[in-house]
Parts: structure tokens; sequence; C-alpha cells
């Protein structure tokens, strides 16, 4: 003789008033809607102890669900009958953005001199975060001068059309700030503002960050075995050929740095130093509006009166209109180039302290 499951179907309220159910009788329970809950399945087991009906056990079915957290992730395959249960990393927004000028040496920060300047285009670029959960960049833009970019679709609007990175090709004209001087850093540099949003519904806010075009003054060294003065100043192959010791762009020249000549042997050497300036003014009148005059002193030994070669009371500089180009764009800057008062003997070092 087969043997027979027996099945009664009704509410949850039918259950529970109905006469006691005879042990592994099945009850589908309907009708939950209103109490908020799911059709559930249970079978009465007197052994099971006092439950509802005073022996009933509930089956199923059940519904899976993460927490409210969000940091754990609940998964179940009714086909298979596995739940899996994960942790899932927090999720984070922290993209990043980076420069790269129309000048072939300019990266996000670097320095170039003043008086450059850059017309574009340059590449702005973004980049999503690399966190476990990390939220992608819904919209990106780029603020300059009060003057807002969108980068273009799908990282021109917040719109949920979200992307793992993107880049801008900007054509905005870049310049040296007119204010700028030795007196403050942040009169040496001019700031591009980024801007990251995160996908809508995140709860994250914009993302921003500024990438400087930092502007300073280029020093460069050179050696001759002849006196120049400002009516015979050098030429630019003398500034910038086989006598040429060093060439750098520095932001803050009033910190101390040290710069070295090396002097071939056979000859007696004067140490020529030449750095950046803005004229000012009319002949016997004129000033450097960049501000810098530097003090040289000999390492270990003590303060070495360099004298200045060009003239700038009288205008009397050197020019890259007329003396070439010494290492920046050549769109008409001045230097002053100052001596050593003395010559050195060939064959040795000879390391100065520059402020």
């Amino acid at each position: 003789m087969a043997n027979k499951i027996k099945v009664r179907r009704g509410t949850d309220t039918q259950r529970t008033s109905a006469t006691t159910l005879e042990d592994h009788e099945i009850h589908y329970s309907t009708g939950n809607a209103g109490d908020g809950r799911p059709e559930r399945l249970w079978i009465a087991d007197s052994a099971a102890g006092a439950h509802a009906n005073s022996g009933d056990v509930l089956i199923g079915p059940f519904r899976f669900a993460g927490g409210s957290s969000g940091r754990i992730v609940v998964d179940a395959d009714y086909q298979t009958g596995d739940v899996v249960i994960d942790y899932q990393d927090a999720a984070t927004f922290n993209p990043s953005s980076s420069l790269s000028a129309a000048a072939s040496t300019y990266s996000t920060n670097a320095i170039v001199e003043a008086g450059d300047s850059f017309t574009g285009p340059h590449t702005i670029s973004v980049v999503q975060g690399s966190g476990g959960n990390e939220v992608a960049i819904d919209r990106a833009s780029v603020s300059y001068l009060g003057s807002t970019t969108n980068f273009a679709s799908p990282l021109n609007a917040i719109d949920g059309s979200t992307a793992a990175s993107g880049s801008l090709s900007w054509s905005q004209s870049i310049a040296t700030p007119s204010s700028f001087s030795i007196s403050s850093i942040g009169s040496r540099r001019t700031g591009i503002s980024v801007a990251m949003d995160p996908e809508q519904g995140s709860s994250f806010s914009a993302d921003t960050e500024t990438r400087y075009f930092n502007f300073g003054w280029r020093v460069r060294g050179f050696i001759a075995t002849t006196q120049y003065s400002a009516l015979s100043l050098p030429s630019s192959t003398v500034v910038t050929g086989s006598g040429s010791q060093f060439n750098d762009v520095v932001q803050t020249p009033s910190n101390a740095f040290t710069k070295s000549w090396v002097l071939p042997a056979g000859s007696s050497w004067y140490l020529y130093f030449l750095h950046t300036c803005s004229p000012d003014g009319s002949p016997g009148s004129v000033v450097d509006d960049y501000g810098w005059t530097p003090t040289f002193t000999l390492v270990g030994s003590g303060q070495v009166g360099f004298v200045e070669v060009t003239d700038l009371v009288e205008g009397d500089l050197y020019d890259t209109g007329t003396g070439g180009n010494i290492g920046g764009q050549s769109n008409g800057k001045s230097y002053r180039i100052w001596r050593s008062p003395f010559t050195y003997a060939g064959g040795q070092t000879i390391t100065l302290q520059i402020s």
C-alpha cells in the first residue's frame, strides 16, 4: 500500500485555529499578502515542540537579502540550493587626474620658466580609483579663471552614464601670473581645478583636485676664459655651448641650493651664472619685477662677491630676442648674468651655494 501525504491549504489563521494537524501532514499557507509575508510551507511534527498549532515546523520559502550595511552580499541559487554569503569591500570614490601640457617637458605640477606661455592643446585625464568596490566617474570638468569645460560624453553630465576613465583636449592659454615675484610662492603658480562626480545614488561627494602650472627662474651656469661686460655680452653659443655647466628651473630660489662648475684643465676660468628677470621702467630706473638678486657662497669658504655683468638699472640685459634661446620658449625673456670676481685654475670643481 503506497504512502500518502496529506496536504491542507489555507491561510495562517485557518492553520493556527484548525484542529491539530496529524504528524507529517503538510500545510501550505496562503493569503498572507496583507501581513507582508510570503506564502509559506509548514509540516506538522509533534516531536518538534510547541510552536504554532502545538507542533508545526516552518519549511519555507525564505528570501535571501544582504544586510543594511551593504558590506555582506547574499546570493541564492534556487536550482542548486546553494546559498553564498560573502563580504564586500566598502564602496570608495577615489579617482585621480593628470595634466600633460603642450610643453614637451611639462607634466602634472612640474616647474616651467617664468615668461613661458602655452596655448595648448593640453591633455587632462581622469581615471577611476583602484579600490575593490570603487565607484565610477559620472561627470568630469575643468575650471580655470572662472571658466568651466566639461569632458565629452559620457562624462559631460551627471546622467548615470559612468566611465572608468576619460581625457579632455583642452586649449586654454596658460601664461605666467602677472603677480609673479619672489615675495610669495602663491604668486608663482596658477591652478587648474579638475572635478570628478560620482555615479548617482552613491552618496559620495565630488572629488576635486588642483593641477598646477608652477613658474620659476631659469638658472644656468657656464664658464669662459673671457671677462664679459654689459657692453660685450656673451653669445648664445658661449652660454649654451661646451662651456655650459647646468640648466635648471627653480621655483623658490631664496631657499639655498648648490651648483657646481667643473673646470677643464689647461686654462683659467670665470664662472658665470644667468637667471630669469622681468625688467620694468626705462633706462636709468629699471627694476626687476621678479625681485630676485642672488647671493653666492663658496661651500666651505664663505661668500663670493659675484659681480653683475649685465646692467639692470640701464636695461642692458641678456635677451632671448638677440641672444638666442637658452633652454625655454624663446618669447622675449630677459636675463641677468653674474660673474666670479676672478678666475679659477682649471682641473678643479667649484661648488657654490646660491640663495
